[in-house]
């Protein structure tokens, strides 16, 4: 210590030609992190402007994100926990939160996503910046699909592909799952193994019919229904058949449906059946007069022919009514006809 608080060094011998430092300073430093939960950091960039990029996996919600940031909040899975990675930029010659350039989260909200990036096998690593200042890193998600995960629209791979899917496991009951542990530290632990049995019960699938209307005489109608509860991308086709046909007698008659197709081992079906209603066939009814002129006392033929709308020959009896008083001269109506047709 010298004179009027001033700090002196004694130097030995060195190159004059040489910047002399003496006692590096700490050019920049600063604190991070959220409020809840932890956060671990695995990777670091400088870019050519001296910027600094740091990332890595937090569980924590309350980040301090900037204005703009690409995910602004993290996806979270619980009240207070997230899991997803994070890249923050600082500029080391500004102050305060002035050298906070961004914060950003990426990830997706399925429970546990970003936390198997903890263990040393799927290590979150890299991350690299190039002349734009894009910065770019790699990692491992647990996330699946495009809901819960932020794909680009000319992404490799849209979904993520999962090891395992409920349901799909097995196609009939107890199959067996058997589960491994292998410890990291093979010489404090062993390995652990067991074995479950899953139970896997047949799919729900309804297979319906519509009703349908047609006339006595007429061909059935092509019949529609519908098919429900397929999973998995099954794709089954509907036939129908039914007792009626052309000559049956107007009335109601079952539609069964049926379906078929690969895997409809795998369901258990509930059959909706349609009905078919078979109306009354429409019948039109001509008369004919001769002769249409007709003199006092002469004979006169009324003709009285009944067909139908649809196929088939009506069959019964044709009623002819007249006034029973005599007809006068003149232009008459012809006589009221009733007919039924049995």
């Amino acid at each position: 210590m010298a004179t009027h608080n001033t700090i002196a060094f004694s130097l030995g011998t060195y190159d004059h030609s040489k910047p002399l430092v003496i006692d590096p300073t700490i050019v920049y430093f600063t604190v991070i992190g959220g409020t809840t939960a932890s956060t671990t950091f695995h990777g670091m960039a400088v870019d050519n402007k001296g910027m600094v990029y740091v990332q890595g996996i937090t569980t924590a919600t309350t980040y301090p994100t900037t204005s703009g940031a690409y995910q602004a909040f993290c996806n979270a899975y619980s009240a207070t926990q997230c899991s997803n990675f994070f890249v923050a930029k600082f500029d080391p010659t500004q102050s305060g939160s002035a050298s906070f350039v961004y914060f950003t989260y990426v990830g997706g909200s399925d429970p546990g996503v970003g936390i198997y990036n903890y263990s040393s096998s799927y290590p979150m690593n890299d991350l690299a910046v190039d002349a734009n200042e894009d910065a770019y890193f790699t990692g491992y998600t647990g996330s699946m699909g495009v809901s819960s995960y932020p794909v680009t629209a000319n992404a490799y791979g849209a979904t993520a592909k999962q090891w395992f899917k409920p349901g799909v496991v097995a196609v009939d009951a107890n199959q067996s799952l058997s589960v491994r542990s292998l410890p990291a530290n093979s010489s404090l632990y062993s390995t652990a193994t067991d074995t479950t049995t899953i139970t896997v019960t047949p799919a729900p699938l309804t297979v319906s019919a519509s009703n349908a209307t047609r006339a006595y005489g007429a061909s059935n109608p092509s019949f529609s229904g519908s098919i429900q509860g397929a999973v998995n991308g099954d794709m089954f086709t509907e036939s129908f058949t039914t007792t009626a046909t052309v000559a049956s007698a107007p009335g109601k008659y079952v539609i069964v449906p049926a379906a078929a197709g690969a895997n409809l081992g795998n369901y258990t079906q509930t059959v909706v059946d349609g009905s078919l209603t078979v109306t009354q066939a429409a019948t039109t009814t001509t008369l004919a007069i001769n002769p249409l002129a007709a003199t006092t006392g002469q004979s006169v033929t009324f003709t009285a022919t009944v067909a139908p709308f649809a196929s088939g020959t009506p069959t019964g009896s044709v009623t002819f009514a007249c006034p029973s008083s005599s007809v006068s001269i003149g232009s008459h109506r012809p006589c009221r006809r009733r007919c039924r047709m049995d």
